[in-house]
C-alpha cells in the first residue's frame, strides 16, 4: 500500500470476495426453506366439513350447540395458528365419502370416528376436541363408585354403542341392551339393572336435569371416544392436524375453550 492510497491492497483484490456470494446464496436458501416448513400450514387455505346431525352420535337436542361450539373453536384455533379456513356442511352419513372424493375439495372433516390401526393408515386424527367417552351412571345412593365395583352387576348399554367393544374387558359383567335410553334409565331406578354406560354429554344432561338427585355419574370415561378433526393421510393434511393440535392446546391454556363451552351451554368433559 502506497502512502497516497489509504485502501489496503487486500480489500482491492477481488479474489478475497469469492466467498461472499456463496454465503449469501446459502443464507437465502436457509431462509426460504425455513419459511416453507414453518409456514406450510399458515400459507394454505383449508376447507373443513361437518355434519350438523353428528351421525351416528345422538346428542338429544344439543346438535346445534355442539355445532356452534365446534365452529367457534375452529375459528379461534385458526386465529391462533394464522390458518385460513372455510366451513361447509356435509351430507348426513356421507362425510367420509366427501373427504375421499377425487376432486380434493375437502381438506378435513369433524367427526366422532374412532381411530384404530386400520383407520390410522388411511387418515390423520387430531387430538380430541370434545370428549364423549362412556361413563357409568348409577342410582344416587348406589354403592358403585367406579368400574372396579361392577363385577357381577347388570349394566345397560344402548344397542349398537361403541362401548360394547370395551365392556369385553369386564367379562363378569352382564350387559343388557336397550333401544330406548329413557327405558334404560328408568330400569336403573326400578332396580332392574345396576347401572348404565352412556357418553359423557348425555350422562351429564340426564343427571343434571330430569333425573337430578336420582341418578349420578360414578366414573371417569371408559374409552377415548370424542369429536376430532380428521384428514387423509397426506403431507399437506399432516400440517393441518399439527396446527390444529397446537391451537387446541393454546385455547385450552388461555381459557378460551372453557368460555366457548359456557357460551354454548355444554358440560366441560
Amino acid at each position: 500500500m502506497s502512502q497516497d492510497d489509504p485502501i489496503p491492497a487486500w480489500i482491492k483484490n477481488p479474489r478475497n470476495y469469492r466467498w461472499i456470494i456463496p454465503l449469501f446464496v446459502f443464507l437465502a436458501l436457509v431462509f426460504v426453506f425455513r419459511g416453507c416448513f414453518r409456514n406450510s400450514a399458515a400459507d394454505s387455505k383449508y376447507v373443513i366439513a361437518r355434519d350438523a346431525t353428528w351421525y351416528p352420535i345422538n346428542f338429544y337436542g344439543l346438535e346445534q350447540n355442539v355445532l356452534g361450539f365446534s365452529d367457534d373453536l375452529l375459528f379461534h384455533i385458526a386465529k391462533k395458528e394464522k390458518l385460513s379456513i372455510r366451513l361447509v356442511s356435509a351430507n348426513p352419513g356421507h362425510i367420509l365419502e366427501m373427504l375421499e372424493d377425487d376432486d380434493d375439495y375437502l381438506d378435513g372433516v369433524l367427526t366422532s370416528l374412532q381411530p384404530d390401526v386400520i383407520l390410522r393408515s388411511k387418515y390423520f386424527f387430531s387430538d380430541r376436541y370434545y370428549d364423549l367417552g362412556a361413563v357409568l351412571v348409577v342410582k344416587e345412593n348406589s354403592p358403585i363408585q367406579s368400574f372396579n365395583d361392577i363385577e357381577g352387576k347388570y349394566l345397560g348399554v344402548r344397542r349398537g354403542s361403541n362401548v360394547l367393544f370395551r365392556i369385553k374387558d369386564y367379562p363378569r359383567v352382564t350387559v343388557v341392551s336397550y333401544d330406548s335410553m329413557i327405558l334404560m334409565l328408568d330400569d336403573i331406578l326400578a332396580n332392574k339393572i345396576d347401572g348404565a354406560l352412556m357418553n359423557q354429554l348425555n350422562a351429564f344432561n340426564v343427571t343434571t336435569a330430569y333425573y337430578k338427585g336420582r341418578l349420578k355419574i360414578a366414573s371417569p370415561p371408559l374409552n377415548d371416544e370424542g369429536l376430532r378433526l380428521i384428514t387423509l393421510n397426506r403431507p399437506k393434511e399432516k400440517a393441518l392436524i399439527e396446527a390444529f393440535n397446537r391451537g387446541l392446546k393454546a385455547v385450552k391454556e388461555d381459557g378460551t375453550y372453557d368460555l366457548l363451552l359456557k357460551k354454548w351451554d355444554l358440560p366441560n368433559p
